[in-house]
């Protein structure tokens, strides 16, 4: 089922509203037997809709003389008015089953068309959500920084919906419309082709209208939509900065901020109301201007007796009618092509190439020799971060990897994970390449604690197990070793209580002792603490760095670190400085050589507390 999937989302010009167009409609493909049943509901109005059109003339005639059916209803109608004539109560019979008739049809026709259309859209709206998610979860946690995160939530309601919208309420109203005005054109064409050729001589500048109006409305929707997004990124940052906001009496900078985000975001709503406003009196004008037209001419044929009454009220319902769809198409367009604006947004991200990671079929096995990094350089952009990196982590050691932020330690730590790729060098896991084991297998085989504790809306037992399988250790276990018990003992519920929305039942220490519990759980053979302590104060540090050391205890280490503090008890320390490894050595070795690492212990001694036994990391 997903294979239609990839092809949709594969790379195009999305910019042209054609071909967002098809890549919406191929969404649609696996559903392709609905759309050929809803097709035939559409078809059944169209047809009734006509046939609505084509009996009002000859049966009003009939009303108003009493006489037999006239010969447009042919034998069909001789055989009526026969059975007419033996009683005269039957005709009212008649239009009333026809009209009860009608209605069922049209009824039935619209229920399924509704309702399967209705189908269609969501299934494929879920499988597109679906696939966003998708692709979002394939991405380097840094590509994420240019998207904002507000922006990212708008697309996947806000714009998935448009895009709904467009498959089950435009795709079905456009099919519907056009089915209606072709069935009404042939009819009209049919009873008189001069007065439906004056008629329909109004369509080909109403085409050119519509097409035109819905080429500025696609534009003028997407720079509406771009401003709802920058909109809900700015709420959702102050919402996540509020704190910072009132600490520092920043509540009238924020406000004008979002004042002016909120006034983007209501001119470009207004200016497509306006559109869409203009667009249906024209309309509208542009269809009574014709029916004017019709009637000024059609009088004189009928005076004449070249068209007979009956026929010309056929025709002029069959006109009248065909001006709502129309007009409605309009509508459609202008409807469609905001639609196509969310769909060219989330295109945007889904055409966004994850950043790639070379990467093999075989499980990584745990550590048993060492990690050895040679000549490793990794650029963003015109930026070099990583230039000629040589590294070795032995197993079984505690290696700290320090610098100055920005030196590119992060850059280092999502490399080995296999989040991000070398351009060059190469990364050998016990002798053998990296590349030749999956990313995720290599993932299992190392246990991150990141700088910042990011725990989801759920309990403290699944933020640790993260729906994953025991696997030698248990939750309890893992929230033992991290120090969790004091923490456990306070929240109703243990283990089973929740955090609240990104862990706001917790402190920082706290939430940060519910990550390694999560990497002690994880197991594997190496334990990455990614600035594991830079965001917590001395107290919290102090309560976090047992923890840590527990966790520590037997396995192979490495501590990326800015705050010095936290690398006193490792075994080397390598200065990350200008993309390279520049000193290696122990603490007081480092301080001794008064290097790199010294004017970082100086620049940081006077605020760094150094205790005896020192903090551990």
């Amino acid at each position: 089922m997903w294979s239609h999937l990839y092809r949709a989302f594969s790379r195009s010009r999305v910019e042209e509203p054609g071909r967002v167009a098809r890549r919406v409609l191929r969404l649609a493909r696996p559903y392709r037997a609905r759309l050929l049943v809803a097709a035939g509901c559409m078809l059944l109005l169209a047809l009734t809709t006509s046939a609505y059109a084509y009996v009002v003339g000859p049966l009003l005639r009939f009303i108003y003389e009493g006489g037999a059916v006239p010969g447009e209803f042919g034998w069909f109608g001789r055989w009526v008015g026969a059975w007419l004539a033996g009683d005269a109560g039957r005709m009212a019979l008649l239009l009333s089953g026809m009209v009860v008739g009608l209605a069922l049809v049209k009824g039935l026709a619209h229920y399924g068309e509704i309702s399967l259309m209705g189908m269609v859209g969501q299934g494929t709206m879920h499988d597109v959500r679906r696939a966003l998610m998708d692709r979002v979860l394939s991405f380097a946690p840094d590509q994420l920084v240019a998207e904002e995160r507000g922006d990212l939530a708008s697309r996947f309601m806000v714009d998935v919906a448009m895009m709904e919208a467009v498959v089950t309420y435009g795709l079905t109203a456009l099919v519907r419309d056009l089915l209606q005005a072709v069935a009404l054109v042939a009819l009209a064409l049919y009873l008189d082709p001069l007065l439906g050729a004056i008629a329909l001589a109004i369509l080909p500048l109403t085409s050119w209208l519509i097409v035109a109006i819905a080429r500025r409305m696609r534009r003028t929707q997407r720079r509406a939509q771009d401003a709802m997004g920058a909109l809900a990124a700015q709420i959702e940052e102050t919402a996540a900065g509020l704190a910072v906001i009132r600490h520092h009496g920043a509540e009238a900078s924020q406000a004008a901020r979002f004042a002016e985000a909120n006034r983007r975001a209501r001119d470009g709503q207004l200016a497509a109301i306006r559109i869409r406003a203009f667009s249906s009196p024209l309309m509208e004008l542009l269809g009574a201007a014709a029916l004017a037209a019709t009637l000024w001419y059609a009088q004189s044929r009928v005076s004449s007796g070249e068209i007979s009454p009956e026929r010309f009220v056929s025709f002029f319902t069959a006109v009248f009618l065909l001006y709502a769809p129309v007009k409605s198409l309009g509508a459609v367009a202008n409807f469609l092509q905001a639609g196509l604006a969310g769909a060219d947004r989330v295109f945007r991200v889904l055409d966004r190439e994850p950043a790639p990671v070379r990467e093999g079929p075989d499980e990584a096995p745990p550590l048993r020799d060492r990690l050895v990094l040679r000549g490793v350089r990794f650029r963003r952009g015109e930026n070099v971060v990583l230039d000629g990196l040589d590294l070795e982590l032995r197993a079984g050691e505690r290696l700290a990897v320090v610098g100055r932020s920005g030196a590119g330690k992060t850059t280092l730590a999502q490399i080995l994970v296999r989040l991000l790729d070398a351009e060059a060098g190469e990364i050998r896991w016990d002798g053998e390449p990296i590349e030749r084991y999956s990313g995720a297998s290599v993932r299992r085989q190392i246990a991150v604690v990141p700088q910042e504790p990011f725990l989801f809306h759920d309990t403290v037992r699944a933020n640790i197990a993260l729906g994953r399988p025991e696997r030698g250790t248990t939750v309890e276990e893992a929230a033992r070793v991290a120090g969790l018990e004091p923490v456990l003992a306070r929240l109703e519920g243990g283990l089973d209580a929740d955090v609240g929305e990104v862990g706001g039942r917790l402190s920082g220490g706290e939430r940060q002792r519910v990550c390694i519990a999560r990497a002690l759980y994880q197991g594997g053979s190496i334990l990455l603490l990614d600035e594991a302590v830079s965001s917590l104060d001395a107290t919290a540090e102090a309560e976090v760095g047992e923890a840590i050391e527990r966790a520590a205890r037997g396995r192979t280490t490495l501590v990326i670190a800015h705050r010095l503090s936290s690398v006193r008890r490792a075994d080397r320390i390598a200065v990350l400085e200008g993309g390279r490894i520049v000193e290696q050595g122990t603490f007081d070795e480092l301080v001794a050589r008064r290097g790199v690492f010294a004017d970082l212990f100086a620049e940081q001694l006077v605020r760094m507390p150094v205790p005896a036994g020192g903090a551990t990391g």
